[in-house]
């Protein structure tokens, strides 16, 4: 049962205080992406105007956004404990401190946002939209035929990079809770989150975390970085399932890229009668995180993206979008696959938060962003 609260669980009270391209360049890049979506760019980013999905690609995995020059890994796949959670009588267990709550943005349409029945609860208080899932998602996967998924019964790696022990292809219920801003700090345009980072927390490639959610998606699955935990982008590890998610050592089933699709979180109907690409989560920054531009008349298409991936325009604030690029692989091992060409579909934010995170309180436990239940 969706829980729609006016009071805060265990969380605070008190408010957490390229070069442009000239016009002759946009119309012959207009002309190729008529021809080839996939082949032209819009700004430094490679934003992309495209409804590719893996489908449309024609990956050889069915039910995968993995490039077709992966190999299959044939481990056992693991097994999870079975787990049968009370979320009612979990999150009521919580610490509870009676604040004011906000009922403007987002805190006036809770219902109508967190769109799945594995959104637990969700609610706003004076500084932040919480929300709790299950971590479940309410479409469909592909976690049996992702080529390479995480291995979670052992370190170390065979001649073709996989794991030597079992591998991630079933999940299980969590008890995941979030807390976003909704007041955001936004740094200056060259400014940086490295500072605020605790040591050993932050990717080599990027300023987002080594491990854990980054954002959370409306149907209150965790959001990653488009890289894993080796820095490796996700797709060139393999590891993506048809929506762009896998599941991690724990059971948990994440997205790490753009979950769009006919059979994913948003699609080309969420774009019926909308002037720009709709929201489909947000980033524990406080930033909400939209989808990707599909239309040249889409508000915003032509205001480039910043270094994170998210830009102003109109009277939108500051937001990151999703989009598609082509990349190609530099993974050292295994060496065979270094320099082969694959479609991102990344999620955004792209390789940082612009949000300032030493202004949000409580931000970090054990090196994650503080997604849980305990702050």
């Amino acid at each position: 049962m969706l829980m729609w609260r006016k009071r805060v669980v265990g969380l605070p009270c008190s408010k957490a205080s390229p070069q442009t391209p000239i016009w002759t360049q946009f119309i012959i890049a207009t002309l190729i992406l008529a021809i080839k979506p996939l082949q032209a760019a819009r700004s430094l980013q490679a934003n992309v105007l495209t409804t590719s999905t893996c489908d449309t690609e024609a990956s050889m995995y069915p039910k995968s956004c993995s490039p077709n020059w992966c190999t299959f890994n044939n481990n056992t796949g693991c097994l999870f404990p079975s787990v049968n959670v009370d979320y009612a009588a979990q999150i009521a267990s919580l610490s509870c401190k009676v604040c004011t709550q906000r009922l403007d943005g987002v805190c006036s349409r809770l219902p109508s946002t967190f769109i799945s029945s594995h959104v637990k609860a969700a609610y706003c208080n004076d500084a932040y939209l919480v929300v709790h899932s299950d971590g479940l998602p309410n479409h469909s996967e592909g976690i049996a035929t992702i080529p390479n998924p995480p291995g979670a019964g052992g370190e170390g790696l065979n001649t073709q990079g996989a794991y030597l022990q079992c591998v991630t292809r079933s999940m299980t219920p969590q008890f995941l809770s979030y807390k976003v801003p909704l007041s955001v700090t936004l740094l200056s345009n060259n400014g940086s989150n490295a500072a605020s980072f605790p040591t050993g927390a932050s990717l080599n490639v990027a300023v987002l975390p080594q491990a854990g959610a980054m954002g959370v998606a409306l149907n209150g699955l965790p959001i990653f970085p488009a890289n894993d935990n080796h820095d490796a982008y996700f797709w060139e590890a393999c590891e993506a399932d048809i929506c762009n998610a896998h599941v991690g050592k724990g059971g948990d089933y994440h997205y790490h890229g753009d979950p769009y699709g006919p059979d994913c979180l948003y699609g080309p109907a969420n774009y019926t009668g909308a002037s720009h690409p709709p929201v489909w989560g947000y980033s524990l920054d406080g930033v909400p995180i939209h989808g990707r531009y599909t239309s040249l008349t889409q508000d915003g298409w032509a205001v480039e993206f910043d270094k994170c991936g998210g830009h102003t325009h109109g009277d939108l604030g500051y937001h990151y979008h999703s989009y598609v690029m082509r990349r190609t692989s530099t993974l050292a091992s295994p060496s065979s696959n270094n320099g082969k060409a694959y479609v991102a579909y990344m999620p955004g934010p792209m390789s940082c938060w612009r949000g300032d995170i030493s202004k949000i309180p409580n931000f970090w436990q054990d090196g994650q962003a503080a997604y849980d239940n305990s702050k």
